[in-house]
């Protein structure tokens, strides 16, 4: 009988610590949830500090930069209208005694309009251009001999002819090399789509990938599963409704969520409050799942794609160290999503034991590599450093590499620090011509995209172990 009343006691307890969680005001959390895959602001996904090497002197410095924050695509900003009326409708229902947002949230949510229009579409924000200035601060603090005294002819600047890129390029240029350096009717910003938007140019991956129902078999398992059910279902009855609303309808709250937050990391948006931290974890995880298959570690065309960055990142540290007495210091490219991501895979990073894949949430959703919020945000960057360091015999040129100004180890690279020929050695076939271009876009016979395990065509050993532990576990 104690026991019992023990146990009751416990559950009574526990009852209450829930009920307590899910009823606190998100207007009054101090550290909400900010990790929203590709639209996670980039203040939330930077290391605190660029680490340089020590006793080593740069001299050169390449990066590839996403676009900063931007607005919605024009096809999202015609659906705001559908986010009136589910605001209405959670208002009603918590009038009707229905629901358990608290009183701060719900007067956020009646006092929420959209003043998006469709001239905004895909434009960068505000906050993106500050994004691109604090990049700029950022890079030039930590690598002052070789950006400091940069000018038009140090460096070069290149964009996809993206409005959005053009424009981080612009903000970024301009605070790099002093105000009205480039503005957007005439600048030194070139563009180059071969490099900084092959998905846009590309025939077979738009039929084999982007268009293809296969890729994004493991997102709709996943849509289907207990998991997505479950939290749409929790949070349906957060907000007053008597069954789960309509997969797209909670999407398209999260995804207002997500840019509100980006938009402005002080705010506390109002429909961010229909989701606790494991609805957003949930929702997180779906978004990665979707881009590991699309242009991730699960598409045989990522490295194809990632390789033409590498190529051109390579040859530009190669040409640097051939010609110290270049003028040429630094090289940044303003690109997008499309091209961070596979860059990412074709150097080896962010790479997990096993795939992603719809069943296996449970085990990644807290400590998985993949995770594009900490690699693939808002003005999210891949940089490599060319480094003068002495040695024994004089001196040795070392490159580092940083996402997001993390320093980061390369897996192919086997010398630690990593030497410029001992990155050119594990990754010669960038710099073979035959075996990295871009003819994999129009090739009759395509390269093959899955195989009905859920793995890629696979690419290098870290994918074929991925493969192996997919089979043990299915």
């Amino acid at each position: 009988m104690e026991m019992i009343t023990l146990v009751l006691l416990v559950c009574s307890i526990l009852s209450r610590k829930v009920y307590a969680y899910s009823e606190q005001c998100f207007a009054d959390i101090e550290d909400p949830y900010a990790y929203f895959g590709t639209k996670t602001a980039y203040y939330s996904s930077r290391a605190s500090k660029i680490i340089t090497e020590e006793n080593c002197t740069p001299t050169y410095v390449w990066a590839l930069i996403r676009h900063g924050t931007r607005y919605p695509s024009s096809n999202f900003i015609t659906s705001v209208n559908k986010l009136n009326i589910l605001r209405d409708e959670i208002i009603s229902n918590h009038k009707d005694g229905r629901g358990k947002l608290c009183q701060k949230d719900l007067e956020n949510l009646q006092k929420w309009k959209s003043s998006l229009t469709v001239e905004l579409d895909d434009q960068l924000t505000p906050q993106g251009k500050s994004e691109q200035i604090f990049l700029a601060q950022q890079l030039k603090e930590a690598f002052p001999e070789v950006l400091r005294s940069s000018n038009k002819d140090t460096v070069l600047f290149q964009s996809s002819m993206a409005k959005r890129a053009k424009d981080s390029a612009i903000a970024f240029s301009n605070e790099l090399l002093g105000t009205n350096f480039a503005s957007v009717d005439g600048n030194h910003i070139t563009e180059n789509e071969n490099i900084l938007h092959v998905n846009k140019h590309c025939p077979n991956f738009e039929k084999n990938v982007e268009n293809n129902p296969s890729t994004y078999k493991e997102v709709e398992l996943f849509k289907k599963s207990d998991v997505i059910k479950n939290s749409i279902l929790d949070i349906s009855a957060r907000l007053g409704y008597k069954q789960s609303l309509p997969y797209d309808s909670v999407e398209l709250m999260y995804n207002i969520c997500a840019y509100e937050t980006a938009w402005d990391l002080n705010s506390r948006p109002a429909f961010c409050a229909a989701f606790l931290p494991e609805d957003f974890k949930v929702f997180e995880y779906l978004n990665d799942l979707e881009d590991y298959h699309a242009r991730g570690y699960g598409s045989s065309y990522s490295e194809k794609i990632g390789c033409v960055t590498v190529r051109d990142m390579m040859m530009s540290l190669h040409n640097a160290a051939e010609n110290p007495q270049s003028t040429r210091k630094a090289t940044f490219h303003f690109s997008h999503s499309e091209m961070i991501v596979p860059t990412t895979v074709k150097l080896g990073l962010n790479l997990d034991v096993e795939p992603l894949i719809h069943t296996n949430y449970n085990r990644m959703k807290s400590n998985r590599k993949w995770r594009l919020a900490s690699f693939d945000s808002f003005a999210s960057n891949i940089i490599a450093v060319l480094y003068k360091c002495p040695s024994t015999n004089g001196t040795r040129n070392i490159v580092s590499f940083y996402q997001n100004e993390h320093k980061v180890i390369l897996p192919k690279c086997t010398t630690n620090p990593c030497t410029l020929d001992n990155l050119e050695q594990n990754f010669n076939d960038v710099l073979d011509e035959e075996k990295c271009n871009l003819k994999f876009c129009y090739e009759s016979q395509p390269l093959k995209t899955s195989s009905s395990s859920g793995c890629s065509v696979v690419l290098n050993l870290s994918v074929l172990v991925s493969c192996i532990v997919l089979a043990y576990f299915t």
